[in-house]
Order: structure tokens, then C-alpha cells, then sequence
């Protein structure tokens, strides 16, 4: 009996998107002979204000521990439906893992304006800086 689980580190907060993928995770993962680990939600590095990881409309799963990651993928992708986008990232690499995520046209109508905006202006100091 598998359940969800995240890593330490692992940050989530508590949207919408993100439990509907969680409560999605589980109900996969529940008949399964395996865990299903969590390990980024708006924890870590990714792409700035374009990317759904920060504003917690995306999650990031382990495969290292699955015996088939295009299974739990494809199960995913079912479950999670058309508003949300699932695909193995870095496929071959130590870092590969299932990102899910509301879809990229969909998840920043549900961020307030202000926030996206300080994102933005973040992003583009950090770019001025480098």
C-alpha cells in the first residue's frame, strides 16, 4: 500500500492545483507496491516568474523508485486531466523526474497580479545582475 510522501526540504504550499495533485498522487499510489515522493513544490530552483513551482501550481515527483515512470506518468497525466500538463523532465539524468503541473496558459490567471508582477521585477534584476 503506497502512499505520497515529500522529501525533507520539501516545500508545498497549500493551493488549489497543489491538492488536486496531491489528492490525485494518492489515489494512484494507494493500490501501488511503492511510495510516490514529492520533491519540489515551491522549494528550489527553477525558471522565475514563468515557472508554476513558486506560486505552488506545480510539483515535482522521484522516479528513481518507480519500475515503470512512464506508467505512473501516463496514470498521472489520466487522473490530473486536461486543465493539467505531466511530462518526465530530464529523462536519462540523475535529476529526472515527473513535473505535473496546471497548465502554463491556465496557472498565471490564478495568481494575484501583484505577486506575478514582483516576480517578474525579481527576474529581471536578477538577469540586470548577471
Amino acid at each position: 500500500m503506497g502512499v505520497v510522501r515529500t522529501l525533507p526540504g520539501c516545500e508545498l504550499e497549500f493551493t488549489q492545483e497543489t491538492m488536486e495533485m496531491i489528492a490525485g498522487a494518492a489515489s494512484y499510489v494507494l493500490p501501488q507496491p511503492f511510495d510516490l515522493f514529492i520533491t519540489h513544490g515551491t522549494d528550489g530552483e527553477h525558471s522565475g516568474h514563468a515557472d508554476p513551482h513558486p506560486f505552488g501550481k506545480a510539483l515535482d515527483f522521484r522516479i528513481h523508485n518507480l519500475p515503470a515512470p512512464e506508467m505512473t506518468r501516463a496514470a498521472l497525466a489520466t487522473i490530473y486531466g486536461p486543465s493539467y500538463t505531466v511530462i518526465i523532465e530530464d529523462a536519462g539524468t540523475p535529476n529526472a523526474h515527473i513535473h505535473g503541473q496546471f497548465r502554463h496558459d491556465l496557472w498565471p490567471m490564478t495568481v494575484p497580479t501583484a505577486l506575478l508582477a514582483a516576480a517578474r521585477e525579481a527576474d529581471a534584476n536578477r538577469t540586470e545582475a548577471t
